[in-house]
């Protein structure tokens, strides 16, 4: 996925509660073969968005610019962020949880 322009969330009504993390973000890539590529444009928050990009089990971001969500990144279960700048988030600018044993 290529960005053409900036991404603004306006929507002003509160994700559901208990809903699936794709609910709560504003992009959502699930996979080893999923990449968004921002091409330098904004994805910012100004409505009741969670989170800005969701990058699940080895997907990839990169040229990305995300600003003023809860969480700008969130990376569950591996996954590569590149040469993005995420500024003026609540509580973390990039956030990494694995749920899957990392060990073998």
């Amino acid at each position: 996925v290529k960005l053409t322009e900036d991404l603004f969330c306006t929507d002003t009504e509160p994700p559901p509660i208990g809903g699936d993390i794709c609910d709560i973000c504003a992009i959502t890539l699930d996979g080893e073969d999923a990449e968004l590529d921002c091409n330098e444009f904004m994805v910012h928050n100004s409505g009741a968005m969670v989170i800005g990009i969701c990058l699940l089990n080895g997907a990839r971001a990169k040229n990305c610019y995300v600003q003023k969500f809860l969480v700008g990144i969130y990376v569950q279960n591996g996954g590569e962020v590149n040469d993005c700048e995420v500024m003026f988030n609540d509580v973390f600018g990039i956030q990494v949880q694995n749920e899957a044993s990392s060990t073998t």
